[in-house]
């Protein structure tokens, strides 16, 4: 969790990449300035968030589903009937 809105913002880039924060128009006024102070941030792997040091915390099906959820734009992000037929849920009782 970031200490401030820029710090979360950056955090979320962090995972997102800021050619995603690109794509999507933020209608947030006040942060324009200190988005235009991230472009550029290279994307990191979601699987180093959620399985660092290569614990295994989470399945690759688990990554794979939070990656395509986890967007800006919604045009681009799973929606939740496709989310619920993504492979993470079968087989799953």
């Amino acid at each position: 969790m970031g200490s401030d809105n820029y710090d979360q913002l950056i955090k979320i880039v962090e995972v997102l990449g800021s050619e995603e924060l690109l794509r999507f128009q933020l209608t947030f006024k006040s942060e324009i300035n200190e988005i235009y102070k991230i472009i550029g941030r290279k994307k990191v792997p979601l699987d180093s968030f959620i399985n660092p040091k290569n614990e295994m915390l989470a399945s690759k099906e688990a990554v794979d589903l939070l990656s395509k959820l986890l967007c800006f734009d919604p045009v681009i992000r799973i929606s939740a009937k496709e989310a619920l037929q993504h492979p993470y849920f079968k087989n799953k009782e």
